[in-house]
């Protein structure tokens, strides 16, 4: 009966040796995983400013391309009311060249983030 007090003793200690052993092992792969989840959080934070630019830009496009669509809506009714008169031309190239730009600043700004 001793003999099996005692070996439930070594099986008591050799389980919670090895519940102990699993816990720091545990401990050990959360702080890993900490450290991991910081460096993410500080990446993430670092492109912030680069999705800020690319929608900025994304706004003044879309403003560009609906005068565009209204000027030339404007230029279609013209046209259509007026068949019989000689109309000008509605020049858009400055609008087209100010989309042009806008798309090389946000090219160069997304390569320089890189």
């Amino acid at each position: 009966m001793e003999a099996f007090i005692i070996l439930g003793l070594i099986a008591l200690i050799l389980l919670f040796f090895f519940i102990i052993q699993t816990l720091f092992f545990i401990q050990h792969t959360l702080k890993k995983i900490d450290i991991i989840l910081v460096e993410t959080d500080i990446k993430l934070k670092k492109l912030n400013p680069l999705f800020n630019s690319i929608h900025n830009t994304g706004d003044i496009v879309e403003k560009e391309s609906l005068k565009l669509k209204n000027k030339y809506e404007f230029r279609q009714m013209n046209q259509m009311n007026q068949m019989n008169h000689i109309d000008e031309k509605i020049d858009s190239t400055d609008e087209l060249a100010s989309l042009l730009a806008s798309s090389i600043i946000l090219g160069i700004k997304f390569l320089k983030r890189r």
